[in-house]
């Protein structure tokens, strides 16, 4: 049997189709068939991935944001109710609710799928917790600690933080921050840091 050269995931899936081992998946989602959503085709190969795996209701997703998992507005989040899970608010006083990278970054990781409105989730089966550190751009390092801290106690076993937490003169320059990445990750969790949200990188590659 000749040896396939195969780089990362994508190639693999990529050499599973070619073979036919795996087809592509597609969800009913508008925005996805509309193809607002390319970078599920043109960048993971996500079709393809769903006919191995779609997720699990046991792996939790935390998103630490500016997010709380509320709607006031009763059509932002009808992606979000159904996978939502118990979560934590640091500012409970405050639900005029907006557009938010939390809301967006819920959407992108676990939205409902293959439901008929709205978008596709990567995670068609993970559960979502919204953990809301942050309010608006602004976030304390005390606050995102905390933040922590409770997406860990409630079981999440995937963290997904703001970009406003990354960079010079942001939190994780906080030593309480750095410690709580840090016991999470050694707890066994998963940390993603969302990229493009803003201008600096994360600058501890030991803990990320």
């Amino acid at each position: 049997m000749n040896k396939l050269a195969v780089s990362g995931i994508g190639g693999a899936i990529g050499v599973l189709l070619s073979v036919g081992l795996v087809n592509a998946v597609q969800p009913n989602d508008p925005y996805y068939l509309q193809g607002e959503q390319w970078y599920l085709t043109d960048k993971i190969n996500a079709p393809q991935a769903w006919d191995i795996a779609k997720g699990n209701a046991s792996d939790r997703i935390a998103v630490i944001d500016d997010w709380n998992g509320t709607d006031l507005y009763g059509h932002y989040h009808r992606d979000l109710w159904p996978k939502q899970d118990p979560g934590w608010d640091r500012y409970p006083s405050d639900q005029n609710m907006r557009m938010s990278s939390g809301m967006w970054n819920a959407g992108m990781a676990g939205a409902e799928t293959d439901n008929g409105i709205g978008m596709a989730g990567l995670g068609w089966n993970n559960r979502l917790i919204p953990i809301r550190a942050a309010e608006a751009s602004i976030i304390y390092p005390a606050d995102f600690a905390e933040g922590i801290r409770q997406a860990v106690n409630r079981g999440a076993q995937i963290l997904l933080v703001c970009p406003e937490a990354w960079g010079p003169n942001h939190p994780n320059e906080d030593p309480d921050v750095s410690s709580g990445l840090t016991d999470a990750k050694n707890s066994g969790r998963i940390l993603i840091g969302e990229a493009g949200g803003d201008s600096w990188t994360y600058r501890d590659s030991t803990i990320l």
